[in-house]
């Protein structure tokens, strides 16, 4: 996972508390919703039609072009008062409408782009206005509230592009298109009003639109504060890479089921446990809570403090038939790509999910024990998960944990709360004669 710079995560953390405690969140992410029903979901085909914004062309004759409505307006009040024959006006009305149909034809492609634009400024429009009106406290929010602000307002000049574009929406409706042409030169019109906007503000609208993206990245990271019981995390800087948490929960799990445990993790570290005692849920509570809090955001935790490090999995790991690799295969590589990563001596969380499942328990554990031993170094936190006890003696310095179970009235029972040492019982037995496949 990225992890943002110490300097940089007190002005996230202020922003993303105030925005979890803010009418401004509530009413930016029902725009949000309105413009992704609308819009879909095409952004490239967006982006590339956002960068034709920042090439200007300067159409030298549309200047002059754009008068001539004014010269048809002049010959028509000359006819309506008898000092020209009307076919005069008629014969203007023609070659007006010929100029601008040949010229907008030209532009054809282009200007079909910018309508399906449309939709698109419309709703970052609202977006601009609803980030110029709120009222911020923190310096984070009031920055991206004064580039939008910045040489005049970015909802007003989207505006103003919303109503251009409309102009061109003419093209869709033939009386209305050959009428607006052949009096006003209406493409003409609209395509040299539109190069002007362009050489103002079109180097702008891209950063316009990542502010807003930006915005809504703050203001997903809000959600969870305003849902869920969470603190602020402490990021600091060790020697040595730690995470410790008191009360820490999974934070897409039910608050009413959710179990929180409290946990201190250094270095190389084991869990074992039955089948669903919870070692994959925790590891997932352990890595979900850290990247949140590398993100400056709240943490489902009493209390949190980690240092900066790099998050790394080998979880959930899937076959690809296609190419021919297995699970397993699959799992070999992706550990492979952690011995990498490990070596640059940054500090990494390593998370690994029942090590190497895929093959026979005896290869199972030579592979396991190696690779733990390559991964025990100072900066580094390892946890790996497994049903194989051979390895909680791996290392002399490893640190076991487990979770258990309890049987009542031929049922099964979790705790979900994580222990010190090593696990002692195991349920798969207990399980397959629970299901009647074993007596």
């Amino acid at each position: 996972c990225g992890k943002l710079p110490l300097y940089q995560l007190a002005g996230q953390q202020a922003a993303v508390s105030e925005l979890s405690n803010h009418e401004f969140s509530i009413q930016f992410q029902k725009l949000l919703i309105n413009q992704k029903i609308q819009n879909g979901t095409d952004c490239q085909a967006t982006k590339d039609r956002l960068n034709s914004f920042k090439q200007y062309t300067s159409y030298k004759y549309l200047p002059f072009l754009c008068l001539m409505p004014l010269l048809l307006l002049l010959i028509g009040l000359l006819a309506a008062f008898d000092k020209l024959p009307g076919i005069v006006f008629a014969l203007a009305f023609f070659i007006q409408l010929f100029l601008s149909i040949g010229i907008s034809l030209r532009s054809g492609e282009k200007i079909d782009g910018y309508g399906q634009l449309k939709d698109q400024i419309s709703a970052s429009m609202e977006l601009f206005k609803c980030i110029e009106a709120a009222e911020f406290k923190s310096e984070r929010l009031k920055g991206i509230q004064q580039i939008l602000n910045s040489n005049g307002s970015a909802s007003s000049a989207c505006q103003r592009l919303d109503i251009i574009l409309s102009l061109f929406s003419l093209r869709n409706n033939p009386i209305l298109y050959l009428a607006f042409n052949g009096l006003f030169m209406i493409d003409l019109q609209c395509l040299y009003i539109l190069e002007r906007w362009k050489n103002k503000y079109g180097d702008k609208l891209e950063q316009w639109l990542e502010t807003a993206g930006e915005m809504e990245a703050l203001v997903s990271c809000s959600i969870l504060a305003a849902v869920r019981n969470t603190c602020t995390p402490l990021v600091h800087n060790e020697e040595l890479p730690s995470i410790d948490a008191q009360a820490c929960a999974h934070p897409l799990i039910d608050p009413d089921k959710v179990v929180a445990n409290d946990f201190n993790l250094k270095g190389s570290n084991i869990i074992t446990g039955s089948n669903m005692s919870g070692k994959s849920t925790f590891m997932r509570c352990v890595g979900i809570n850290t990247v949140l809090a590398l993100m400056g955001c709240e943490v489902c935790a009493k209390s949190f403090s980690c240092t900066p490090m790099r998050v790394i999995s080998s979880m959930r790991l899937h076959d690809e038939l296609s190419e021919g690799i297995s699970t397993f295969y699959a799992e070999i590589l992706r550990i492979k790509d952690i011995m990498e990563a490990s070596k640059t001596q940054n500090f990494n969380l390593i998370l690994i999910d029942e090590i190497f499942k895929g093959t026979n328990s005896a290869d199972r554990i030579v592979g396991a024990k190696e690779a733990i031993q390559r991964l025990n170094q100072p900066w580094l936190i390892t946890i790996v998960t497994t049903h194989d006890f051979e390895l909680c003696t791996a290392l002399p310095t490893l640190t076991n944990y487990h979770f258990s179970e309890t049987y009542e009235n031929n049922e099964i029972h979790f705790d979900y709360q994580i222990k010190d040492g090593q696990c002692k019982t195991t349920n798969a037995k207990e399980l397959m004669r629970m299901a009647g496949i074993i007596d």
